[in-house]
């Protein structure tokens, strides 16, 4: 990886962290819709489901164990050689909620969980891009709303593999930290009616752009760090 791809991964690393609102949680923020938010993190989590790659052979010097451990499967694996591309499919959950510290004027408290998965393609060992489709789900104060959602794109970047070193260790598994932007579409209608808004309030937006950035932590790369397999 060059050193001019190194500063733009690390320039979009500083963009996600420093777009982010002001009282949002630095782990995972999701924008205000036209209606309610912002929100910040209650938790999340992605999940490599499927790697697809040639064959390849073991290469220590390159942090390769090829079929000498089973890292020619597919399944649950992760892109070991840093020069493949992919695609891989993930599977993403997060869970928002409206920030505790504001009491919102327009608004009860919202929260909402998203759904999604879709394939991604490295571009370059710490660089990937993708899309996502899936479903949000709100519930403001019981009432509740579900909408299919798109990312378009979601970029995700691997922060530990800035280090080069790290590239070549463990099978790729360093990885595990991932930081995420996500410009996601929620496909259809929402108004006042979707939430519990207070006295007054109204609004309506039709495929609302709800973009969103934080950190992600795969499993199947964190296992694989610590199995080295």
């Amino acid at each position: 990886m060059s050193r001019a791809q190194r500063v733009f991964s690390l320039l979009l690393l500083v963009f996600a962290i420093s777009n982010r609102p002001a009282h949002a949680d630095i782990w995972d923020w999701a924008a205000e819709l036209i209606g309610p938010g912002g929100f910040e993190g209650r938790g999340n989590g992605t999940l490599t489901v499927y790697c697809w790659h040639g064959d390849f052979t073991a290469d220590p010097t390159e942090g390769k164990t090829g079929n000498d451990r089973g890292g020619n499967d597919k399944w649950l694996h992760l892109l070991q050689d840093r020069k493949a591309k992919g695609p891989c499919i993930f599977v993403d959950l997060r869970t928002f909620r409206t920030s505790k510290h504001e009491d919102d004027p327009r608004w009860f408290p919202v929260r909402a969980e998203v759904y999604q998965a879709g394939p991604t393609y490295r571009l370059w060992a710490l660089l990937e891009i993708g899309v996502g489709v899936g479903v949000v789900h709100f519930d403001s104060a019981g009432i509740k709303t579900n909408r299919a959602i798109i990312d378009a794109p979601r970029v995700v970047l691997k922060p530990l593999f800035l280090i080069p070193a790290l590239q070549k260790k463990r099978n790729g598994g360093f990885g595990f930290l991932q930081a995420y932007y996500k410009a996601s579409f929620i496909l259809g209608e929402l108004n006042e009616t979707n939430f519990r808004p207070k006295p007054g309030t109204t609004f309506h937006a039709d495929n609302d752009l709800w973009p969103s950035a934080g950190f992600l932590i795969d499993p199947v790369a964190l296992v694989r760090l610590i199995s080295n397999k």
